[in-house]
């Protein structure tokens, strides 16, 4: 909507305009599209002719190049204001247990001591969040609008 409001047509019906709100939505669905797309093509499941397909589909190029860069080192960048979170693009990969085969070699600078400090900080961080959160069940109870 931001998109749409920020280059919605006035009487003019300005052509540049027109063309980057296009150009801004084809790139947004082409990032979309890639994303549920990992869901079916990162699987290890060849067991049903629908499986068998997905894996003989001809990927994107975009969806490729994702893939390809979080296998090589554990890279992984967000492009043109994408909906989709980092996380969410590494949550779906290591779920289908496609990680990395390599490091970035970034890391062989950090000192063992900065290391332990950083993954201590995380780990402080990670268990404040679940002693913060309710419990699953109170969760849904609250957000459900059931009894």
């Amino acid at each position: 909507m931001a998109k749409l409001l920020s280059l919605f047509p006035n009487q003019a019906f300005n052509p540049v305009e027109r063309d980057e709100y296009n150009r801004l939505l084809s790139v947004s669905y082409q990032h979309t599209r890639d994303f549920i797309l990992l869901h079916y093509v990162a699987t290890e499941r060849t067991d049903t002719p629908f499986w068998q397909y997905i894996q003989s589909l001809e990927l994107p190029e975009t969806l490729r190049h994702k893939m390809a860069l979080l296998e090589s080192s554990g890279s992984f960048f967000r492009y043109d204001d994408e909906l989709f979170s980092v996380v969410s693009w590494l949550a779906v990969m290591h779920g289908q247990r496609r990680g990395p085969k390599g490091y970035n070699t970034v890391a062989d600078g950090l000192s063992v001591s900065n290391l332990t400090q950083s993954l201590a900080n995380m780990r402080g961080l990670i268990s404040k969040t679940v002693t913060d959160m309710p419990p699953h069940q109170k969760f849904i109870d609250t957000y459900s609008g059931i009894d």
